[in-house]
């Protein structure tokens, strides 16, 4: 079952991430039907309505945290991050997507980096480690800003829109956690 209940909530300088509600689609479908959003994401479709956001906050999978996130003054969803986590080998994955009215903000850093030292200090994980497509190295930014280290590129590991493209993966140790 998805791990998105209140007690994972997580309150940094300017954002609160906090639960997904059925209550958030209609912002969340404002944001995610964006066509510069979908091209810097794998799984997000376009055109994206409210019925998708439904769907998706509906959508529960196993070992999977998710938030939404919020600005602390306005409350309103801005993006959602997530953390798989993989019990077996002890890591999780961090997974994100930022409206685009917030790109260039910090956002998503303060956001990632708040996730990162949740999962590595109430979830124990060694390791955890996040990607994003070559052609969107902002993503690789926020990233390497929460102490993330390149570790490679995977050539052309996932299709999209009729195109194998490459995928950048980024990691970091428990012991490399502040």
């Amino acid at each position: 079952m998805c791990q998105s209940i209140d007690e994972y909530r997580i309150v940094t300088e300017r954002l609160v991430l906090r639960t997904l509600r059925m209550t958030d689609a209609e912002q969340v479908a404002a944001l995610c039907n964006n066509k510069n959003l979908y091209e810097s994401t794998l799984h997000l479709p376009f055109p994206y309505a409210v019925a998708d956001a439904k769907a998706w906050i509906a959508h529960e999978t196993k070992n999977t945290y998710r938030w939404a996130i919020t600005t602390e003054d306005s409350k309103r969803v801005i993006s959602s991050m997530s953390l798989s986590e993989n019990e077996q080998h002890g890591h999780g994955e961090v997974g994100y997507w930022l409206g685009e009215p917030y790109w260039g903000m910090g956002y998503a850093t303060e956001a990632a980096c708040a996730v990162l030292e949740w999962g590595f200090q109430s979830k124990g994980f060694h390791r955890i480690y996040g990607r994003h497509m070559t052609f969107n190295p902002a993503s690789g930014r926020v990233l390497e800003k929460c102490g993330m280290n390149k570790e490679g590129v995977l050539r052309e590991h996932v299709h999209k829109d009729g195109a194998f493209l490459d995928l950048v993966y980024y990691g970091k140790l428990v012991s490399e956690s502040v």
